[in-house]
């Protein structure tokens, strides 16, 4: 089974993505949270397989987290998510990508 947190600002979206995701036998989801922080927490306590982070929130954005995540050297795949068109998150998200690999 493979254990995930969603971390989404959006009550509405991140409840749909829950429902969508129990329709799946082989997954758990651990926790589902609203902004940044909680995620972080959550995270380091869980160590979950997959994380699905928005990129913005409360708190932390999801870049931030995303970039915690990297710097704790956690084995943990991260989708990142948003409904902004935002200049410069590709960007950045593949620069972030980029170091971690080296």
């Amino acid at each position: 089974m493979i254990s995930l947190i969603i971390a989404e600002d959006q009550n509405m979206l991140r409840q749909a993505m829950v429902q969508l995701i129990k329709l799946h036998g082989d997954f758990e989801i651990l926790a589902d949270v609203d902004n940044g922080l909680d995620a972080i927490k959550i995270i380091e306590a869980h160590h979950p397989d997959v994380v699905i982070l928005d990129i913005e929130m409360s708190g932390m954005t999801g870049l931030e987290v995303l970039s915690e995540i990297r710097k704790k050297h956690l084995n943990i795949k991260v989708i990142i998510v948003t409904t902004f068109k935002r200049p410069g998150y590709l960007k950045k998200l593949l620069q972030m990508m980029w170091m971690h690999m080296f």
